[in-house]
Order: C-alpha cells, then structure tokens, then sequence
C-alpha cells in the first residue's frame, strides 16, 4: 500500500507481481461536520515537525498580506519542544500579535479550529499525503498546499484549493491573498473539497479500498 504515485513509482519495482495500491490513509472524516463550519478570520496550520512543515514558509508570507488583511491572524498548532526553535518563528513574526503558535490539541478538540478556519496550509518541504487536508476538506474548508510528494493528488489545483512552489514564500502569499480576497471562492473551492471527500477520502471509502487490497 502506497500513500501517492510516486512512492509507487519509486518502490514498486522492488515488489514484482506483488499486489500493489495507491489510496490515503486513514482519516475519520465522519467525525467533522460541514454544517457546523463557520469563518473565524483565521488563516490555520496543523502538524509537525515545524521545520518539514515549512512553518517558516508560512510565516513569511503571511508577513507580506498581514497588513492589508488586518482583521485576519494566523493560527499555528503542533508540537515545538526546541525552545530556540520556537523563538526563531517568534522573530519571524515580528511580534505580530496576529502569529499565534498554540500547544498541541487533542484529537476532540481539532474539529473546532477546522471548523472555524477561513483556509488550512501545509507548506510541507516534504509530505506523503497530508492527513489535516482531508479533515480540512471534511469541514468544507478550501485548503492551500506546497507541490511536493502527494500532497498535488489531494488538492486539485483551482478546484478544492490551490498548489504553490515548495519553500516559496511569494508564491504562498499570493495564494493566500487571492483566497482572503474573495469569499465567494473560499466557499465554492469548500464546497468542492467536502464533496471530493465523499467521493474519494471518506473513512467508508477507506474501508472499500482496504477491503479491495486485501481480498481482491
């Protein structure tokens, strides 16, 4: 089982006539409820290690728009152990009271800052899959994502949310910005991304997949 194309690519050769599948992991996606998604003016970030996240990415650009976008902050959630680590995006972020980094949350408590987000990021340098797009699509939430590994099978560029160059702050802040700009894409690229998780990332879709793998 392979989470995207190109570890297949990559690794299948090695397994022969072995039986061989491309689909996500498992994500309970039927825990998050679009119906109760609302717009909280931020901007949110889940995951870790920070650094392969590109949590420094990320808070650069929203640097570049923070100023013309004043009623919007940015919501950083994971695990920083490193207290130097932490005090480095502490600089980056210039003292802006709108740059929140938060503790980690138990898994109970994530589906209220989905839920509340205006858009998910993950600037991953380097991703699998990027589990916290599906929950962020579960919530009908539009999702912004780097152009590396698997994460360009789950974002469908310009439909349920946007693909920007790996490492480049530039290119995310002008992604971010064309979705704080227009509200209307926001809900429909939303919209789009709950409906490619019915259709494609479901826990019940999980479950056919894994059934097929195994007794197919």
């Amino acid at each position: 089982k392979f989470l995207n194309s190109g570890q297949e690519r990559i690794w299948g050769r090695f397994l022969g006539a072995r039986k061989k599948a491309v689909f996500h992991d498992f994500v309970p996606t039927h825990v998050f409820d679009p119906g109760r998604s609302t717009d909280g003016r931020y901007i949110l970030f889940v995951g870790h290690p920070f650094h392969l996240k590109g949590v420094d990415v990320l808070i650069k650009a929203f640097m570049r728009i923070s100023e013309r976008f004043p009623d919007y902050s940015l919501k950083i959630i994971g695990h920083c152990p490193d207290k130097a680590e932490k005090a480095a995006y502490q600089v980056l972020a210039q003292s802006n009271k709108r740059v929140e980094i938060l503790s980690p949350v138990f898994y109970g408590e994530l589906a209220a800052f989905m839920q509340d987000c205006s858009f998910l990021v993950l600037p991953s340098r380097s991703e699998a899959m990027g589990r916290v797009l599906l929950e962020a699509m579960a919530c009908a939430k539009p999702v912004i994502g780097s152009n590396v590994g698997g994460i360009p099978e789950v974002i469908v560029d310009g439909i349920n949310g946007l693909l920007f160059r790996s490492g480049d702050d530039a290119d995310l802040a002008e992604k971010m910005e064309r979705l704080l700009s227009d509200e209307s894409l926001r809900a429909g690229m939303g919209a789009a991304g709950a409906e490619d998780v019915r259709n494609r990332f479901s826990s019940r879709k999980y479950a056919e997949r894994f059934y097929e793998l195994i007794n197919g």
